[in-house]
This record gives C-alpha cells, structure tokens and sequence, in this order.
C-alpha cells in the first residue's frame, strides 16, 4: 500500500510516502527488497537506533538506516527505516547506529542504476511502514498559519 505524498503525522506535515508492508497472523513482516528507481548517485548512509513500541511486548531499539540519493541537480530521494542494507551500502556505513542522526551520516559517493538493489525492509514496529521521500530543489511550499 502506498500512502499520499504528504502525510500528517502529529503536528507535522511529511513530504513521504510510507509504504505498508504485508504481515501474517502474528503481525510479523517478512524483509523485502528496495531497488533503486532511477539512476542516482547515493551521497549519505544514516545508521541509527530507533525506538520500536510494539502492539505487544517491551520497547526495544532497532537498528535501522537512511539512504540519500542526488538523482539530477534538482531532485533528490531517499529511503528510510531500511532494516538491511545490501553491498556496497553494508561496508560504507557505520557499523554501529547512532541515537542522534544529527551527525550521523557517513558521506558516499556511489552510482546506482535504476534496479540496483539497495537493501531489504520489514519497516517500523508495530506499524511496518518505511519511507520514500523525493524532494524537488525548485520547489518552494509555504503553508499559511
């Protein structure tokens, strides 16, 4: 499933799309994989810990990564809450995550072709979703108060 372009989440307004993985009987998703779209260069891997808050059980904090991408000199994409990142990705970022993504982006310069997979996601815990965002540097959106 993919949700609208802008998504309200809280007081916020996202420019993503959060796409819905499947799940079975006991709300498990199993990993998928996440390709490419379109030729890029990927520019930033964030590895990070993320606090999951399952419908059952403890909060734990899971590891997971944000992966940018400069598809033109205007357009920009990036995939988050990626659970597994494929190669080269896996050998470029850091192999421990951070709890502040302020500062946490390993800086890379790798071409990708459209196809190419970049890795694998089972999405946040309880809702399975992850994000792909594309930002357009010409486009400017104010939102009145």
């Amino acid at each position: 499933m993919i949700n609208p372009t802008f998504v309200v989440s809280g007081n916020w307004i996202k420019n993503r799309q959060y796409h819905t993985m499947p799940v079975d009987e006991n709300r498990v998703a199993e990993p998928v994989p996440v390709y490419a779209p379109t030729d890029a260069v990927a520019t930033e891997i964030t590895h990070y810990l993320a606090p999951m808050h399952p419908r059952v059980g403890e909060p734990y904090v899971d590891s997971q990564f944000d992966v940018r991408f400069q598809a033109s000199c205007d357009v920009k994409f990036w995939f988050d809450h990626i659970t597994d990142l494929a190669e080269p990705f896996a050998s470029l970022a850091a192999q421990e995550g951070s709890t502040d993504t302020r500062d946490a982006a390993v800086y890379v310069n790798v071409e990708v072709k459209a196809g190419d997979l970049i890795g694998w996601t089972t999405g946040t815990d309880p809702a399975h979703t992850w994000d792909f965002i594309v930002t357009d540097q010409r486009v400017t959106v104010q939102f009145a108060n």
